[in-house]
């Protein structure tokens, strides 16, 4: 209860707005540029939040979820609740000893491009993709998005690419979320029911090497024990990192 009353003050604050609205005119400046655009949707609440936002503005717009194999029971309720969604996945390595999609797995519900390769969207026919990073969440990319700002074409990737919540904090996305009513991955709950801060609460590859460093391996055994032995059936490594 007190949360909500937080976050719904929050929302009201000059700061917020500005920041809403700045993301609402990026978004249009890059429609306006794209053909064929995409929202990156990874099932976190920041994809969550942009989704809704780009989804505003158009409402047809097409979700596109790169899987990586594993994820938890929570994630897969969300996707299956999100409409107009595409799912593909790659080959990709996350940490030496985690590889998605190596040879013989296969799931008919995704769609599998093969090895991972920077021009994957580009032979999807896409031209446009909308990414939820925000400069909060690391040196690395604050610096990135001062350096090309909130939208800007990657030759690279032959895509316009937005970043909408650029200057976001963790507490604009979470006003927007309950303020507006915003589906939401509820694995966050689960993180919230045991103690883990919401800086710590993380969806994504349940492996990978710059999370799995910062105690993603204890996290994930604590608040998902079946998605931990489901993976670490396949990937003993991890228990290392306990």
């Amino acid at each position: 209860m007190m949360e909500a009353v937080a976050h719904t003050m929050h929302a009201q604050t000059n700061a917020y707005r500005k920041r809403v609205t700045q993301a609402e005119i990026v978004i249009t400046a890059w429609l306006e540029k794209s053909q064929k655009p995409y929202v990156a949707f990874s099932g976190g609440k920041d994809s969550s939040v942009m989704l809704a936002l780009v989804r505003s503005i158009d409402p047809e717009i097409e979700a596109v979820y790169c899987d990586d194999q594993y994820k938890f029971k929570q994630t897969e309720e969300l996707l299956a609740k999100t409409e107009n969604l595409r799912m593909v996945a790659n080959t990709t390595t996350h940490i030496e000893w985690f590889t998605s999609w190596e040879p013989g797995y296969k799931d008919d519900a995704v769609e599998y491009l093969g090895d991972n390769h920077p021009l994957w969207a580009h032979r999807l026919g896409y031209d446009g993709a909308c990414v939820g990073i925000r400069a909060e969440e690391n040196s690395y990319r604050k610096i990135a998005l001062k350096s090309y700002g909130q939208l800007h074409y990657v030759e690279s990737k032959k895509l316009w690419q937005c970043y909408p919540l650029a200057w976001w904090t963790v507490e604009d996305v979470w006003a927007y979320i309950h303020t507006n009513g915003t589906p939401y991955n509820s694995a966050y709950d689960v993180m919230e029911a045991q103690g883990i801060t919401k800086k710590r609460q993380r969806i994504g590859p349940l492996a990978n090497r710059r999370a799995i460093t910062q105690g993603q391996a204890v996290i994930l055994k604590k608040c998902f024990p079946d998605a931990y032995r489901e993976f670490s059936h396949d990937h003993p490594e991890i228990a290392r990192y306990l």
